[in-house]
C-alpha cells in the first residue's frame, strides 16, 4: 500500500508528522507492505499550490492513504473525492504513525467547517 505523510525537511520516518498538510515542506510517499514494512519511496517539496496542484500529484503517484496532523476541509475533500483515505496521525515521528496505520489503529479525518485536527 502506498501512504503520504506531509514531513518538514529533511523529511523521512525520524523526523515529526508536519503540523499541517498544506504548509508542509515535504509529501513522503512510502510502500508499506502487509507485514508492516516500510520504504520510503519518494520525496515530494510541496510548492502549496505555486508550482502544481500537489493533491493531483499525491494522487498520481498512487496513494492510497495520508495520514496528517491537520487538513482543510477542502484538501480533505478532494483527496477522499480522488479514493484516498484520510487519517490522523499517532503522536511522535513518521514511524509511529506507519506502526499506528499498520495496526489499523488511526481514526479518520472527518471534514468540519474550519480544519481537521489531530
Amino acid at each position: 500500500m502506498r501512504v503520504c505523510i506531509p514531513t518538514d525537511s529533511p523529511g523521512g520516518p525520524d523526523v515529526l508528522v508536519a503540523d499541517s498538510f498544506q504548509a508542509s515542506d515535504l509529501f513522503d510517499i512510502y510502500d508499506l507492505d502487509e507485514n508492516g514494512d516500510y520504504v520510503l519511496s519518494t520525496q515530494i517539496r510541496n510548492c502549496s499550490g505555486t508550482c502544481k496542484d500537489d493533491i493531483e500529484t499525491i494522487v498520481r503517484r498512487g496513494t492510497e492513504a495520508v495520514i496528517v496532523k491537520e487538513i482543510s476541509a477542502n484538501a480533505l475533500q478532494r483527496l477522499k473525492a480522488s479514493g484516498v483515505s484520510v487519517y490522523l496521525a499517532a503522536d511522535g515521528p513518521v514511524s509511529n504513525s506507519l506502526t499506528s496505520f499498520h495496526r489499523n489503529d488511526l481514526a479518520a479525518a472527518r471534514s468540519s467547517d474550519r480544519k481537521t485536527k489531530g
